[in-house]
């Protein structure tokens, strides 16, 4: 690899390899956070303030 250039198929094999797994790693990471948005939104309740339209009353509403 020192001695010689290299050959132009090789260096664009290597440009695409490269790209794609840059997008990958994107892709990758955009699922990863999709889905703990979605864990944390599943977790969490809706919080509201008393009296507001999406407030829960416990002692009201047990289920």
């Amino acid at each position: 690899m020192r001695g010689a250039t290299p050959d132009p198929g090789f260096v664009a094999d290597l440009e695409y390899l490269e790209n794609r797994d840059l997008d990958l790693s994107v892709r990758l990471g955009a699922m990863l956070a999709f889905n703990a948005l979605m864990i944390t939104i599943g977790t969490h309740p809706i919080s509201a303030s008393p009296g507001a339209p999406l407030s829960l009353d416990a002692g009201a509403q047990p289920v």
